[in-house]
């Protein structure tokens, strides 16, 4: 008998036994249930702090990230999915298993803004048809079991096949209100923002995106036979991944996104290291859902890394930008009296050898234009004199100019002694210690052809040319050398501090179609 409690006539003490012996084994239970809730959200909050980024901006946008529901249905880490100015099949094919609606559209910028803005409100996939794309657009609508099919446009598609009817677009304002039952708000854009403003779009603003200046063509289609075109639920119920692009991802592919429910961030450049803005869009995101729009991120397994080593980043330049080199080359002046008045947004100081060394005078010269070239926001280039030998043992004498979030380095290697790749592997080194943004090494070679593949997302290789005061078109030769550089690598010419301002290049913009030249020093 248990102390207190005494049984009631006809109660089998046995079964009080009995009950009281479940309620304690539930009490237990209950205990270690909490016990183990608290220990886990213990090792949760151990794992959060461990997994802490240095930077109180990427933290925070660390924690925003992660801190969303995505349908399980997404792959759990970075997806690269398309490629530059694509169809829209690649994401169509990612965000939508079946469709009753689709809209496509020709290549027209004015065709295509229309169409996205109708895809975005009726929920329904976005591609676009080319002479190129038709065939993949085609088996897109088959795979999708379109039954509506809005053509927007040029677009060679006949008005029945089979069970699909094919809806045309005159393109005119009151056709639109017939075809969607929806009061659309015209909305002018310029060409230039065309892409960030279907990034944007709203099913609930009912907007539709028109070039600023652009006339609107007349009704041609008779009110009395226009067919409607369905309008779909949204899709995504809160749950898409965080979607990335930039000005190379095609319309269709963001439109397509979009009219899934997907929210798009929007990079000016395909690296998320570029700012300290662009990195808080996928911090936490490495082995996370996240889709880019574009090839021009890389692969999958490189965007992943991408993150992973911007995440580690303690400061960006007071420029803003985090990685050397975007969309032109960069032109920089030599920091010298003649020069010392330049407005550009980048500057090289020359470090020259005296008895086999730098002087300490020449490196605090050094040290003072780094830091006045970081209080303005500029990008610098450390140029070490060619003639200098074992240069990357030299490096180490630099650390202090090197800190420098903006400053890149420049000197002499060559590939059959390894030097290129100590340098690299120094540099790479010292970059991800210090939490430091992508630097450019300049190299520069007598076999720049021969130079090695270096795979370091710490570092930009550039090949460098020295000029010393050469015309404009031995500057043009050696540009169009930069197209046999190996993979990986950018060219860079230098005119040599020495040289005269009339030695200056007037006609450089003729140059900037080069997509392996990467920076100038004049």
């Amino acid at each position: 008998m248990i102390l207190g409690f005494v049984p009631k006539k006809h109660e089998n003490p046995l079964h009080i036994l009995s009950q009281k012996g479940l309620m304690g084994r539930s009490f237990v239970v209950l205990m270690v249930s909490l016990l183990l809730v608290s220990c886990s959200t213990s090792a949760r909050r151990a794992e959060q702090s461990k997994n802490a980024l240095v930077n109180s901006v990427l933290e925070e946008a660390r924690i925003r990230n992660l801190n969303r529901h995505v349908a399980s249905n997404f792959v759990p880490e970075p997806q690269v999915i398309g490629v530059p100015y694509d169809s829209g099949v690649a994401a169509s094919r990612l965000f939508f298993d079946a469709s009753d609606t689709v809209v496509i559209s020709d290549s027209m910028m004015v065709s295509q803004l229309r169409a996205s803005s109708i895809s975005v409100v009726a929920h329904a996939p976005m591609l676009t048809m080319t002479e190129q794309s038709r065939e993949e657009v085609i088996a897109e609508i088959t795979r999708l079991g379109a039954r509506y099919v809005l053509a927007v446009g040029d677009v060679a598609l006949s008005s029945v096949d089979g069970s699909r009817r094919v809806i045309k677009d005159d393109g005119s304002f009151e056709a639109l209100g017939r075809l969607t039952s929806l009061r659309f708000t015209p909305r002018e854009i310029s060409e230039k923002e065309a892409l960030e403003k279907v990034a944007m779009l709203d099913p609930a603003d009912i907007a539709l995106l028109v070039i600023e200046g652009a006339s609107e063509p007349p009704s041609t289609s008779d009110p009395k036979k226009t067919m409607a075109f369905p309008s779909q639920s949204k899709r995504d119920a809160e749950a898409a991944p965080i979607v990335i692009a930039s000005p190379e991802s095609g319309i269709a592919a963001v439109a397509t996104a979009r009219s899934y429910g997907a929210t798009i961030r929007m990079m000016p450049v395909a690296d998320p290291r570029h700012s300290e803005k662009t990195m808080s869009m996928v911090a936490g995101l490495s082995d996370e859902a996240l889709i880019a729009l574009g090839s021009q991120f890389g692969t999958s397994e490189k965007l992943a890394e991408t993150i992973r080593f911007g995440e580690k980043t303690r400061a960006w330049p007071k420029s803003g930008s985090g990685i050397v080199f975007s969309h032109q080359p960069t032109i920089a002046a030599w920091n010298s009296e003649k020069k010392s008045d330049s407005n550009g947004d980048a500057q090289a100081f020359y470090l020259p050898e005296t008895e086999g060394s730098f002087s300490s005078a020449h490196i605090n010269s050094a040290k003072e234009w780094a830091t006045r070239l970081e209080e303005q926001g500029k990008r610098g280039f450390l140029v070490m004199d060619p003639a200098v030998t074992d240069s990357v043992a030299k490096l180490a004498g630099l650390q202090d100019i090197l800190m420098f979030p903006g400053m890149g380095v420049a000197l002499s290697a060559e590939r059959h002694d390894g030097s290129v790749m100590d340098a690299a592997a120094w540099l790479d080194r010292f970059v991800r210690e210090r939490g430091l943004p992508q630097k450019a090494l300049v190299v520069f070679s007598q076999s720049p052809t021969a130079l090695p593949e270096l795979q370091y997302p710490t570092l930009v290789p550039v090949a460098g040319t020295w000029l010393r005061c050469a015309s404009y078109e031995r500057l043009e030769e050696a540009v169009q050398g930069f197209d046999r550089l190996p993979d990986g690598w950018l060219g860079a010419v230098l005119n040599g501090p020495e040289c005269e301002e009339d030695h200056v290049f007037s006609e450089l913009n003729s140059l900037f179609n080069s997509p392996r030249l990467g920076l100038i020093i004049l």
